[in-house]
């Protein structure tokens, strides 16, 4: 506990302590760890590819890659607080005049509009 704290032993593996070529070595060492991290970061992403068929059983592919992606926000992610599992929302049609469950399917219509008038129709007829 007495003990003072030794860059040495704790940059050891990461930045080598050589009292020759400290400073030429050190710079290397970083360079090589900065390529990593870069490496790592920033791969390259498979944004298309494509096929393309030059006659019949000849065909040939091409890839487009993309080293620059914008920055997107994720989208949120709801927890249950008591056991830290994802949320699972239901959405539910209630009748406003008699409060019961509507069935999407069976209770619900929509419309299209032709001609200024609201022309009714099933889900299953869109």
């Amino acid at each position: 506990a007495g003990r003072a704290f030794s860059i040495e032993r704790f940059w050891s593996r990461v930045l080598p302590v050589d009292e020759a070529d400290y400073v030429e070595s050190t710079a290397a060492r970083i360079e090589e760890l900065e390529r990593r991290v870069r490496m790592r970061v920033h791969r390259k992403r498979i944004h298309q590819r494509l096929l393309f068929e030059l006659c019949p059983g000849v065909e040939i592919g091409v890839s487009i890659y993309v080293t620059m992606l914008p920055a997107t926000i994720a989208a949120p992610v709801y927890l249950l607080n008591e056991s830290n599992k994802p949320l699972k929302s239901e959405t539910r049609y209630i009748c406003e005049r008699t409060g019961s469950i509507l069935h999407p399917k069976d209770d619900l219509e929509t419309f299209v509009e032709l001609c200024g008038r609201h022309v009714p129709m099933s889900r299953e007829e869109l």
